[in-house]
């Protein structure tokens, strides 16, 4: 049997299965797709954009990853209605399992099919800002923000402190505050050797990094539906290096982080094995999203 026909085998067996539970849980009342969302074209761009993917040995995602896990990152990614051609998620090889991780844009893509949810809104208080806020029944309120073009800078010590308000119906909102000293432990996470990115972005980073947080705490305290906010969390946003990891150090990873993706995919799906088949990679990771992200579109 030929390289192509196998190929094409998997990609039939791993599509149907998951095809078959979107299938089972919409007729269930579980999913429901934002308007002119196509399933089958996320599905497609996302299957076109695992067979580019690679592990940090150089190994294709399809070689080595579970199709469990493959299956289970196609659908993670199809439940929250986002789409990898519009760089709202990415999927990344941590040992044998594949897991799908969502960007600061799909963040902001799933919070906005909330119902009820008009827009999310970010911006840098930078040292000099005149910047007031109150707190109402547990909940920040920005009274006043006032800045200049003359208070910008370009270092993180620049940054006084962010903030995310993701603005709802009549008038109500939702805002989260970070001060420099939350944004810096935050950042103290990142697996990106010296923090690269967030030196050389570091306002994009520090809205990236309270939009993730704002984001993270109105969906989970929202009535949306539970499939969906299993699939937000199962995919939240990680720091991942964007240079070369040694796999020695990868290596020491590997086990809880395995554990962590088996425990995260709770969403069953049956997979009819294929033998695997070979691919070609690309990976995408934070330093494209900053390079992207000189103005985040919150509209």
């Amino acid at each position: 049997m030929s390289e192509n026909t196998l190929a094409r085998k998997q990609e039939k067996s791993i599509l149907d299965s998951v095809n078959d539970r979107i299938e089972e849980l919409s007729h269930q009342g579980g999913i429901n797709f934002p308007p002119n969302y196509s399933v089958s074209n996320a599905l497609r761009t996302a299957w076109l954009t695992i067979q580019e993917t690679k592990d940090l040995q150089k190994r294709p995602a399809l070689d080595v990853c579970t199709k469990d896990s493959v299956a289970n990152a196609l659908l993670y990614t199809v439940i929250q209605g986002l789409n990898p051609a519009k760089k709202q998620i990415y999927y990344i090889v941590y040992g044998n399992q594949l897991q799908a991780q969502r960007s600061y844009f799909g963040t902001m893509a799933v919070t906005k099919h909330v119902p009820g949810v008009k827009k999310i809104i970010s911006d840098v208080v930078w040292n000099g800002d005149t910047f007031e806020v109150t707190k109402e029944a547990g909940s920040w309120k920005i009274l006043k923000h006032e800045s200049s073009i003359d208070n910008i800078g370009d270092g993180i010590e620049d940054i006084r402190a962010v903030y995310c308000t993701i603005l709802l119906d009549e008038g109500e909102s939702y805002t989260e505050i970070m001060n420099r000293k939350q944004i810096e432990k935050a950042w103290s996470k990142s697996r990106s050797k010296e923090h690269s990115v967030h030196k050389e972005f570091p306002d994009q980073m520090a809205k990236k990094t309270v939009i993730g947080r704002a984001c993270k705490f109105f969906l989970n305290t929202s009535d949306d539906s539970d499939l969906i906010i299993e699939a937000f969390n199962a995919t939240g946003e990680q720091y991942v290096n964007t240079s070369a990891t040694p796999v020695q150090e990868e290596n020491k990873r590997l086990e809880s982080l395995n554990a962590e993706v088996q425990t995260k995919a709770s969403i069953p799906v049956e997979v009819a094995q294929v033998e695997p088949v070979k691919g070609t990679a690309a990976e995408r990771l934070e330093k494209e999203e900053a390079n992207h992200a000189g103005s985040i579109p919150t509209d």
